[in-house]
C-alpha cells in the first residue's frame, strides 16, 4: 500500500504544480520516502498535502480530474456557503478513491491550515510557507517544510493525538528525522521558533520522550536544547503529570 500511496503522491503533486501552485506533502508518506530507508518500515493509511488556501478551488478541480471525490457526498466547493463553513470550522478537505488494486478506498487529505482552528496557528503557518525549500524527486517537484518547521510540526501533531499507536509513530517519526538530518539542524533557531508560537513546552516533550525512549544510545540532541525548551519549575509540574504520567500509563496499557 505505501507503494501505491507514494505514486498518487507524486500524482497529485504534479497535478498541482502544472496548475501552478505549490504544496507540501505532510508527514505520513512524505517522510516515509525520506527519512525510511524501506517502504513498508512506516505503515501508511492516507496521503496529507498541504496548501494555501487561496488555491483551495483549483485543487478541488485537480483531485476530482485524478478520481478522487469528496467524502461527504453533500460536499461542492463551488457552493461558496460551502467553503466558508469549512474554512471556518475545518482545517482539511478528504476525499476518497477506490483502487483496483487495494480493497479500501484511498484516502487523501487537502490541508489548508496545519491544526484546528481552536488552535490557532496561524503565525506558524506563513512561517511553514516562508521558509519551505524547493525538492525534487523522481523529477516532481515541490515544496518541503524546513527540518526545524518540521520538528515542530510532528511535536505539535504528536500531543494533538491520544492514540498510543499513532503517537509511537509520531516519536519514530521524530527520532529518524533527527538521526538523518542532526548536523544539518539548526538547534538555536529551533528554539527561537518554538519559543515564538508558543510550541516549546510541546517541543520539550517531544525531544524527552524521543530521546529517553528512541534514541538514547546515541544521543543527537544537545543538551542545551532541552535545557532552553524545558517549561518553568509549575508549569513543569503540572504537564509533567499530565503529558508524560498520562500517556505513558496509556502506553503499558497497552503493551
Amino acid at each position: 500500500k505505501n507503494l501505491l500511496l507514494s505514486r498518487e503522491l507524486k500524482t497529485i503533486l504534479s497535478s498541482f504544480r502544472e496548475a501552478g501552485f505549490d504544496a507540501i506533502p505532510m508527514k505520513g508518506i512524505y517522510l516515509v520516502n525520506t527519512l525510511y530507508a524501506d517502504l513498508p518500515l512506516r505503515e501508511m493509511y492516507d496521503i496529507d498535502i498541504l496548501i494555501r488556501e487561496k488555491d483551495l478551488s483549483e485543487a478541488d478541480r485537480c483531485v476530482h480530474e485524478s478520481g478522487y471525490l469528496p467524502e461527504d457526498q453533500t460536499f461542492d466547493w463551488r457552493d461558496l456557503s460551502v467553503r466558508k463553513h469549512y474554512r471556518k470550522f475545518f482545517y482539511h478537505l478528504r476525499y476518497k478513491k477506490a483502487s483496483p488494486r487495494f480493497p479500501m478506498p484511498i484516502t487523501l487529505e487537502i490541508h489548508f491550515d496545519i491544526l484546528p482552528p481552536f488552535r490557532g496557528r496561524s503565525a506558524f503557518l506563513s512561517d511553514i510557507w516562508k521558509d519551505a525549500r524547493d525538492v525534487n524527486s523522481s523529477g516532481i517537484s515541490f515544496s518541503a517544510m524546513s527540518t526545524e518547521d518540521l520538528l515542530i510540526y510532528l511535536s505539535l501533531k504528536l500531543f494533538a493525538s491520544f492514540e498510543f499507536f499513532i503517537i509511537l509513530k509520531d516519536l519514530c517519526d521524530i527520532a529518524e528525522l533527527i538521526k538523518r538530518y542532526d548536523r544539518q539542524i539548526d538547534w538555536s533557531a529551533l528554539i527561537e521558533k518554538a519559543k515564538l508560537h508558543n510550541a516549546a513546552s510541546m517541543l520539550y516533550y517531544s525531544l524527552r520522550l524521543t530521546q529517553d525512549l528512541l534514541i538514547a544510545e546515541n544521543n543527537s540532541i544537545p543538551k542545551n536544547v532541552i535545557e532552553e525548551l524545558k517549561p518553568f519549575f509549575l508549569k513543569r509540574i503540572f504537564l509533567d503529570y499530565i503529558i508524560m504520567q498520562d500517556r505513558l500509563s496509556e502506553a503499558a496499557d497497552n503493551r
